[in-house]
């Protein structure tokens, strides 16, 4: 039988190395001769976890309790699984046992700190314990490897001036601490300060994964921060069409011009200062899907320039809605671009997990749009109704909309991903089910947002004519000179005799002298003497049709009062 400390000495050695294989191949030849060796099972178990073979870690860590339950280092590695299962009752029980066999254990006590952080959601009695069980382990062993796991506990409770005072204090003792070093560049990102410090400690040891994956988050944020200011841009075009006249969108246009370009150029530089040689280039050619969402970042942000040039420049309403509807397109391809960099933040390479902080820039970056988005879409639809341009809140309602249905699915699929990997499952499942109808919102509220901004009436950007009665002028009297023509004496009047006196009322009236006396009423006349009877007399004919006046004759003139028509 082997040596049971010269087989832990050789597999501990090739872990060191970062060949977890061959240390695994060590102590499971040991472990053929000695299957219930408590070193070698725990040794198994740790090496198990370190591989990510999690169900294997627990097997094996119950061996090794099983065979000595009094043990501290199983308990520790028991914890470790268990928290890698989300079985998080367990991982802190087994944590609390091992500080219980060794309450003065740094190890131990920083443990049970580290599992109740990365607990989801620890109640205010835990982050108590877990506070205490930190500075009790810096009262046992004030050293750098101390300091940087109280850092680690404290940026899990968000509070980065304790993670920062940490980090401080313990590259006081050892400057060159690795995870000290790694934990300071996350502190310098955060603030937007500068991470070359990880160039440096990628030169002297490049294998160290904390810091490669901390340099490649920082990689994939600067090149999602461009989306980031295309959408800034599409949703300031938007506002500033909804108060501001003409001339004050005339004179935004350069500043919307210039705001893509520039930022784009200064997150390009500082990415070129912080990165190593080459580093920017190697990812991106080493991810098609980061590729795309460039191109397609440069597609948004020329629809995002044309619309603001279009808005500030328009005279007619149709080109105001056409400049509103490419704003709100501009900002569906900056998410598009947004989605297919930040997937590719997720995709593993050479299976080194690439996604160190993925899921909390997701989530944080989906709340504060959803709240800040609520709030301000919400104020400016309130007091659009006395602006220039009300319809124009439709479109920054779309942008917005936009915007936290892309943060949404990335939240989710970040999630899901993260659960695949570290076996979350039903936390995954928990938080997926409380996402899901907040994705389902953000679509309908974007469709119904879009559609109202492509079916608005706009205003042009001309200010409106003021209307101006027009003047009545007279129309102007033309006189036309007849020709004279000599005037042509009226005929003779005809003399009219007297009319004899009118016999008294109710006698005849007698003929003039020299006729024949009219025979009474209803006899018929006599013929004169020596005249044949005439015939009866015949139906008369009708009316022969007047004939039409020719076309080019004019109508006789109307008869003035007085005067005597000429004979025809």
């Amino acid at each position: 039988m082997n040596d049971t400390s010269q087989v832990l000495e050789r597999a501990r050695a090739a872990s060191d190395l970062g060949r977890l294989e061959e240390a695994r191949r060590i102590v499971g030849d040991a472990l053929e001769d000695a299957p219930h060796d408590p070193e070698l099972l725990t040794s198994m178990a740790d090496i198990a976890y370190r591989l990510n073979r999690v169900d294997e870690a627990l097997r094996m860590v119950g061996l090794a309790i099983a065979a000595d339950p009094d043990r501290v280092e199983p308990h520790l590695t028991a914890a470790l699984a268990f928290e890698a299962s989300a079985r998080w009752d367990e991982a802190i029980r087994h944590a609390r046992v091992a500080v219980s066999l060794a309450p003065e254990s740094a190890n131990a006590l920083l443990t049970v700190a580290g599992v109740i952080a990365r607990k989801f959601g620890p109640s205010e009695a835990e982050r108590s314990e877990a506070r205490t069980a930190v500075v009790r382990a810096l009262r046992i062993a004030p050293t750098a490897d101390t300091h940087a796991a109280a850092a680690e506990v404290e940026l899990e409770f968000s509070d980065r001036i304790a993670a920062a005072e940490h980090v401080e204090d313990g590259l006081a003792l050892n400057s060159l601490h690795p995870d000290l070093l790694v934990l300071q560049a996350r502190l310098q990102a955060w603030r937007g300060g500068p991470v070359g410090v990880l160039r440096g400690l990628l030169a002297s040891r490049p294998d160290h994964l904390p810091a490669r994956q901390t340099l490649s988050a920082r990689t994939w944020r600067g090149l999602l921060r461009l989306a980031e200011w295309v959408w800034a841009c599409a949703g300031i075009a938007a506002l500033a069409s909804i108060w501001l006249p003409p001339a004050g969108l005339l004179g935004l246009l350069p500043v919307l011009l210039a705001v893509i370009p520039v930022a784009w150029f200064v997150v390009y530089r500082m990415l070129r200062r912080q990165l190593p040689e080459g580093y920017l280039k190697r990812r991106i050619s080493a991810r098609p899907g980061a590729l795309a969402g460039l191109v397609t970042l440069v597609v948004a942000a020329l629809m995002a320039g044309y619309g603001g040039v279009l808005l500030a420049t328009g005279h007619e309403a149709a080109e105001v809605h056409d400049a509103q509807v490419l704003l709100v397109a501009a900002a569906v391809g900056a998410g598009v671009g947004h989605v297919l960099i930040f997937l590719a933040w997720l995709r593993r390479k050479g299976g080194e997990e690439d996604a160190l902080g993925s899921y909390p820039y997701a989530a944080r970056g989906f709340l504060v749009v959803l709240v800040g988005g609520l709030v301000g879409v919400g104020a400016v639809a309130g007091l659009a109704r006395w602006s220039r341009q009300p319809d124009a809140a439709w479109a920054l309602a779309a942008v917005v909309s936009a915007v936290a249905l892309t943060l949404a699915m990335e939240t989710l699929v970040t999630l899901l991903v993260q659960a695949r990997r570290r076996r979350l499952r039903r936390l995954a499942a928990m938080l997926a089910v409380l996402i899901a109808p907040v994705i389902v919102a953000a679509a309908a509220a974007f469709w119904w947002t879009a559609g109202h901004t492509a079916a608005a009436d706009y205003r042009g950007t001309d200010p409106d004519p003021v209307p101006v009665t027009p003047a009545v002028t007279p129309a102007p009297t033309t006189t036309t000179s007849a020709t004279p023509t000599a005037t042509q004496a009226p005929p003779p009047a005809e003399q009219v005799a007297p009319a004899p006196d009118a016999p008294p009322p109710g006698e005849p009236v007698p003929p003039p002298p020299g006729e024949p006396v009219p025979p009474p009423p209803g006899e018929p006349v006599p013929p004169p003497p020596g005249e044949p009877a005439p015939p009866p007399p015949a139906e008369p004919a009708p009316p022969a049709p007047e004939p039409a006046p020719p076309a080019d004759v004019p109508p006789p003139p109307a008869p003035v009062e007085g005067e005597v028509p000429p004979p025809a």
